[in-house]
């Protein structure tokens, strides 16, 4: 569940693109489709040894999540919920449900709650085992991020680099073209001479799929590799 790039149109659609690094013992994931959670109809993909989701979908936001909080993060393997399931319960029950929820029963977290008609920010919120903590990005502007369970602060700042150069490539290229050059920078495995978007750590993490989804027209299109 570990990087994260999102582009915005001035017609009002978007493009989110999810890179998923997990243990290979992890099971494979269920691809994504339109399912029923609590009554309300998503759109996500399944992991099925958690029971959750990295990323969904509603008819009005999408929420998608990252390992981790802080980049000192370690992981809580006896977690007693899986954090899969924050993404879904946030689209059926609101944002405030992250306040209302006890989140000591999860391991930490970094959860992105977007509008689809962009009239709100960005919002993250970021659990450390002790508190939570929110901050907004401006939804009419290119954002990027990565999991603070698998990358340092010196990864962050080479990747964001990268991916600050490439934002005027998106800008100018074709409309058409957009959401294969965006799948192909999420393809990378060499980034500024070291590793990329899609890792190979052998024995311990590699990337396992890749989810895009394309919000044009008020309408879904989706994309997924599982590799």
């Amino acid at each position: 569940m570990c990087t994260i790039s999102y582009f915005p149109f001035p017609d009002g659609d978007h493009v989110l693109t999810q890179n998923r690094d997990v243990g290979p013992s992890r099971a494979p994931a269920i691809p994504p489709s339109v399912r029923i959670y609590k009554g309300k109809e998503l759109r996500y993909p399944v992991d099925p040894q958690g029971g959750g989701t990295w990323n969904a979908a509603s008819d009005s936001h999408q929420a998608c999540i990252l390992n981790g909080a802080e980049y000192d993060y370690y992981p809580n393997f006896d977690a007693p919920k899986s954090r899969g399931s924050l993404c879904l319960d946030v689209l059926v029950e609101g944002s405030e449900f992250l306040h209302e929820e006890d989140l000591s029963v999860y391991d930490d977290f970094t959860l992105l709650y977007f509008s689809l008609d962009r009239k709100e920010d960005i919002r993250e919120f970021r659990w450390d085992g002790k508190n939570l903590k929110e901050r907004r990005h401006n939804s009419a502007e290119p954002q990027f991020w990565i999991s603070r369970g698998l990358y340092s602060f010196d990864d962050y700042l080479r990747k964001k680099e990268v991916f600050d150069q490439f934002v005027p490539h998106v800008q100018d290229a074709d409309p058409e073209k957009t959401q294969d050059l965006i799948w192909d920078f999420h393809l990378q495995e060499i980034v500024a001479g070291e590793e990329g978007f899609l890792i190979d750590r052998p024995g311990m993490v590699k990337t396992v799929s890749i989810f895009q989804s394309v919000y044009a027209g008020k309408e879904f299109t989706l994309r997924y590799e599982d590799f």
